[in-house]
């Protein structure tokens, strides 16, 4: 029940405000947008991450829940 709730409150609520804060470029670089295909649909998906460039600026941890 907590996992399903916690899920719909990302979906939902949490999620669309950062999307639309990260494509107008007004959020702190601690947040990335990944952007990725669906297989079967080829429709572009996007889902703001936690942004994880190493200090040497040539890797990116992604971390996902």
């Amino acid at each position: 029940m907590k996992r399903r709730l916690v899920r719909l409150l990302q979906k939902y609520v949490l999620n669309p405000p950062v999307k639309a804060a990260l494509a107008l470029g007004s959020v702190p670089p601690t947040h990335a947008l990944l952007e990725t295909i669906g297989r079967t649909t080829g429709k572009p998906r996007r889902n703001p991450v936690g942004n994880g460039l190493s200090y040497d600026g040539r890797t990116f941890w992604l971390v996902a829940e």
